[in-house]
């Protein structure tokens, strides 16, 4: 999932975004993967991941009654901003990604040609761990080929874009989270206790 933002600001051009998402293993959707009643908040979410070295660290914080805003850090000095969901999809639990608004020097015009999609990630959340799968984008790049119709698609500079409804993304992930080499390896993030006044860092 990692995405260098350097490199996002300078190459802001459609297709070398869509090449930087599906590298990272994101495949970019038009339409989220939730409904207002798929919405869940969970206080476990809010707080600070830490990938151990060089993986990115994510602070969750609380937005509202129900969404989050992820700020999504790498190296210790890259990062981006996101509009955050956390929903309940038959009994699963996944993130919907959706960029702020980007630190971008450009003028109004070129920035409405720049089209902000949804992301998603599988979850699973415990008090200390926060394990994030995304969809295997070899994986689907090969259903696509022998099955064209399995999701609503468009290729993009020969990437693919979920432009199939909320609807359709939730029976697709469903009919797939446990298929075998359907999402990637979990990327594990341990929580980050901050130290009190006076308390020496917590010890790994």
């Amino acid at each position: 999932m990692r995405i260098r933002h350097s490199i996002v600001k300078g190459f802001v051009a459609a297709g070398a975004v869509l090449a930087l998402l599906i590298a990272a293993g994101c495949i970019p959707s038009l339409h989220p993967l939730y409904t207002d009643a798929d919405i869940v908040f969970e206080p476990a979410l809010v707080g600070t991941w830490d990938g151990g070295d060089a993986e990115p660290s994510l602070v969750f914080t609380q937005a509202g009654e129900d969404a989050y805003t992820l700020v999504y850090t790498e190296d210790s000095e890259e990062s981006g901003a996101f509009d955050v969901h956390l929903a309940s999809i038959n009994g699963r639990l996944f993130l919907d990604l959706f960029p702020q608004e980007p630190d971008i020097d450009a003028s109004a015009f070129y920035m409405l040609h720049l089209m902000p999609v949804h992301t998603f990630a599988l979850v699973e959340l415990s008090e200390q761990e926060l394990k994030l799968s995304v969809i295997d984008p070899n994986w689907l790049d090969e259903l696509l080929k022998q099955d064209p119709s399995a999701i609503k698609h468009e290729m993009v500079m020969d990437y693919p874009v979920f432009t199939a409804s909320t609807e359709e993304l939730q029976a697709f992930v469903t009919k797939y989270a446990e298929t075998e080499g359907a999402f990637s390896t979990p990327m594990p993030l341990k929580r980050v206790v901050e130290a009190g006044p006076g308390e020496a860092p917590p010890e790994d």
